[in-house]
């Protein structure tokens, strides 16, 4: 890993996420920690490892830091390839009121951390959704365009969208008035 300076333009990276259904809205939730994406606020990375480890005997706690941390694995998480995205949302057990599993595009910026198969930012914003499973649709990509970002239906698939950079290209920068505005 090695540590990126605060960046102009952010990184572009490729995530999966659920959506589920919260007081009549439809919000992207985190696969793996309980984190909801509002829609028009960019997600501030914290880092949770300080209340976690600690316990006398085990794991020394973590010291205070801006996520993500260079000797933590802390941050927002983003892949290199949207095909890794696709492999990780495949593998995803959807948990009760979850209407939809997609991957997507998103942004980080602020302060960025390259690791081995992308990397971990933190600040981050959705630029591009691709719903993966789901029953209606359309009415999800209604919903989910409270994000202010194209929604994509491609269905189950294995393969990545068409025009999603490959793997081993370098990650294109996020352009557009949406990264000013977060």
């Amino acid at each position: 890993m090695s540590p990126a300076p605060d960046l102009a333009e952010p990184v572009l990276g490729w995530r999966a996420w659920s959506a589920r259904a919260e007081q009549d809205a439809l919000l992207l939730h985190s696969p793996v920690f309980p984190c909801r994406w509002t829609p028009g606020r960019r997600l501030a990375a914290t880092c949770a490892n300080r209340g976690r480890f600690g316990v006398v005997g085990r794991v020394p706690t973590v010291e205070p830091h801006e996520a993500p941390g260079d000797s933590c694995a802390c941050g927002i998480y983003a892949a290199r390839s949207a095909e890794r995205a696709i492999r990780y949302a495949s593998r995803l057990r959807p948990v009760r009121g979850t209407r939809a599993v997609l991957i997507g595009q998103v942004a980080l910026w602020g302060r960025v951390v390259e690791c081995e198969h992308g990397w971990r930012g933190g600040l981050a914003y959705p630029s591009h959704l691709y719903v993966l499973q789901c029953r209606d649709g359309e009415a999800l990509c209604r919903a989910l365009g409270e994000y202010g970002v194209p929604v994509e239906v491609i269905g189950d698939t294995v393969h990545a969208p068409r025009g999603a950079p490959r793997r081993g290209r370098l990650a294109r920068r996020h352009r557009g008035p949406a990264s000013a505005a977060l």
